[in-house]
C-alpha cells in the first residue's frame, strides 16, 4: 500500500456522537426519518420549508437522504425536545398558560432531563450545557473494507465503533484493530538515543594545546616583527601585511 494507507490503517478517532444503532431512541428516530422520506405529504411539507436559495431537488434526490440521522440531527432533535419539555413544564407549574419570558424558559430548561435520541439528557444548571457524563462518545477505528478495496489497486477504509461511552461507562462494541492488523496493543516507542558525536578528551586536550601554541607563536612573531621593523628584510616585506598574516594565523 501507499505510505498514506500504511499511516492511516489502524487509526482511531474519539468524538461525540448523536447516537448509535441499538439505542432505542436513536433507532426510533432513524425509522421515523425513513418513514418520512416515504410519505409524499411529509416530503412536500419538508420541501416547502427548505431555504429558497438551496437546490431542493439535488438535496432530496440523494440516495442517502434521511436514510440515517447522521451526526447533527439527533442533537438538534434533542435540543428542540428539551426546549419543548421546558415550555410544557413551565406552563404546567405557572399561572401563565400562554406567555412566558426567555429567562423563565431557560430557568425551567436547566431542570429538564429525559432520554433522547443521543442518550440520557442531563443539563448542568451552572453552565446551561449538557453534563458530559450523560453525553455519548465513540472511539471509531479505521479498518480496511475488504468488499470495497481492489487488490493491488486501491484500499478503502470503513469506520467501526470500537468503544462507546454511554451513561458514564465504556461499552465494547468490537476489538480495536491496530496498524499491524491485530488487536494486540503495540509496545511503546523505544527511547530516542542521540549520538552528539563529541570529541573524546584526548583529542580535546591536544587541540587546546595546539591552539595555545599557535596563539603564542603568533604573538611572538608579532613582537619580533615590531622589534625588527627597521631592518631591510622586514621593511621589504611590508610590516602591515606581516601583521595581517600573524593575526590570521592566530584567529584560524
Amino acid at each position: 500500500g501507499s505510505p498514506l494507507e500504511q499511516a492511516y490503517r489502524g487509526t482511531g478517532v474519539l468524538s461525540a456522537r448523536g447516537g448509535v444503532q441499538g439505542m432505542d431512541a436513536f433507532d426510533k428516530l432513524a425509522l421515523s426519518l425513513q418513514q418520512m422520506k416515504g410519505n409524499a405529504d411529509d416530503m412536500s411539507f419538508f420541501e416547502a420549508h427548505l431555504p429558497q436559495e438551496l437546490d431542493r431537488t439535488q438535496i432530496i434526490s440523494q440516495e442517502s437522504f434521511l436514510e440515517t440521522p447522521g451526526l447533527v440531527a439527533p442533537f438538534l432533535y434533542d435540543a428542540v425536545v428539551a426546549l419543548g419539555l421546558g415550555a410544557c413544564n413551565l406552563t404546567m407549574s405557572s399561572e401563565k398558560n400562554e406567555y412566558f419570558t426567555g429567562e423563565e424558559l431557560y430557568s425551567t430548561f436547566l431542570n429538564t432531563s429525559f432520554v433522547g435520541a443521543s442518550g440520557s439528557i442531563i443539563i448542568n444548571p451552572s453552565t446551561g450545557t449538557r453534563n458530559p457524563q450523560s453525553a455519548l462518545f465513540a472511539m471509531t477505528n479505521a479498518v480496511e473494507d475488504a468488499d470495497a478495496s481492489v487488490a493491488g489497486v486501491s484500499v478503502q477504509f470503513k469506520e467501526a465503533d470500537s468503544e462507546i461511552y454511554n451513561s458514564g461507562k465504556w461499552e465494547s462494541r468490537s476489538p480495536f484493530i491496530f496498524n499491524d492488523g491485530t488487536s494486540d496493543i503495540p509496545s511503546d516507542l523505544p527511547a530516542i538515543e542521540t549520538n552528539s558525536n563529541y570529541l573524546n578528551n584526548v583529542v580535546t586536550v591536544v587541540g587546546l594545546i595546539m591552539i595555545a601554541l599557535i596563539v603564542a607563536l603568533s604573538f611572538g612573531f608579532g613582537l619580533w616583527t615590531k622589534h625588527n621593523s627597521k631592518k631591510y628584510a622586514v621593511r621589504a616585506s611590508q610590516p602591515i601585511f606581516l601583521y595581517i598574516i600573524i593575526a590570521g594565523t592566530a584567529l584560524m
